[in-house]
């Protein structure tokens, strides 16, 4: 009986172990390439929602400079909900509208964009 009793306790402590899943890190990553393709250092980018078509998420609306690769990331795991179907589609904003484009973001996943800026 008390063989019973650990083997089911050790199966429903198993069970419950295994579903509860930790959850991935939901990121942007935009990366700024000039005409030639070469990296653009110290751009602006923005990400932000200007459209109810799709997923919204409003109140989106990030900043950040891109690094000597031309990489500007983003993290939105304090906005996704595990379970949550769907996230957000950004419009992407370079340098205050010297070039701009649109972003997917799915959850769980790194969602990366190169947006190519012929002024920056």
């Amino acid at each position: 009986m008390k063989k019973l009793a650990v083997v089911v306790l050790g199966g429903i402590l198993m069970l419950s172990v295994s579903s509860c899943r930790r959850e991935k890190d939901t990121n942007a990553i935009v990366t700024v390439v000039d005409s030639s393709e070469s990296p653009v250092t110290n751009a602006t980018v923005r990400l932000y929602v200007s459209s109810a078509d799709g997923p919204v998420r409003e109140g989106i609306d990030v900043s950040e400079t891109t690094n000597s690769s031309g990489v500007a990331s983003f993290n939105f795991n304090d906005l996704y909900e595990l379970g949550q179907a769907g996230f957000a589609v950004l419009d992407v904003d370079i340098n205050g509208g010297a070039a701009t484009g649109i972003i997917k973001i799915e959850e769980e996943k790194d969602n990366e964009q190169t947006i190519v800026c012929q002024t920056c």
